[in-house]
C-alpha cells in the first residue's frame, strides 16, 4: 500500500475512536472540517481499501490493521517523547503520526510487532 498522509491517518484514528462505526457528521465535528471534506477523504480511503461507507463508516480489515499498527507505534513514541523528553502530549501525538506516515509498510509492520510484543504499548488504552 502507498504511504498514508497525516490527514488520512488522522481520519482512520478518528473513525476507530468512534467505535464500531462512525457517522460523517461525527468525523466532521471531531476533526473540525466540513462534511464535504470528510466525504472527499472517505472516498480516498475507500479506494485504498481502508474504509467501507454506507450509512455509517467502518474500517475494513486492512484499515483495522493499519490503525492497530499505528497505535502500537504511537504509544511507544508518545511515551518516550512525553515522559522521557518532556514534549507536550499534543505535539508528541502530531509528530508521532507524521513519523508513522513516513514509514514503509514493512517498517511499520515490524515496529508494531516489536512494540506490541513488549506488552507495554500494544493498544490505544495501554
Amino acid at each position: 500500500m502507498e504511504k498514508l498522509s497525516t490527514a488520512e491517518m488522522n481520519y482512520l484514528l478518528t473513525i476507530e475512536n468512534q467505535g464500531e462505526s462512525a457517522r460523517l457528521s461525527d468525523i466532521s465535528k471531531d476533526l473540525q472540517v466540513t462534511k464535504a471534506s470528510v466525504f472527499g477523504m472517505l472516498e480516498r480511503l475507500e479506494k485504498k481499501g481502508l474504509v467501507h461507507k454506507e450509512k455509517k463508516v467502518t474500517l475494513t480489515e486492512a484499515g483495522k490493521k493499519v490503525v492497530s499498527e499505528a497505535h502500537a507505534i504511537l504509544n511507544w513514541m508518545k511515551h518516550h517523547l512525553v515522559d522521557k523528553c518532556g514534549v507536550p502530549e499534543e505535539i508528541a501525538n502530531e509528530d508521532s503520526i507524521k513519523v508513522i506516515c513516513s514509514l514503509s509498510d514493512v517498517t511499520r509492520e515490524k515496529a508494531a510487532e516489536v512494540f506490541a510484543k513488549s506488552g507495554l504499548y500494544g493498544n490505544c488504552n495501554g
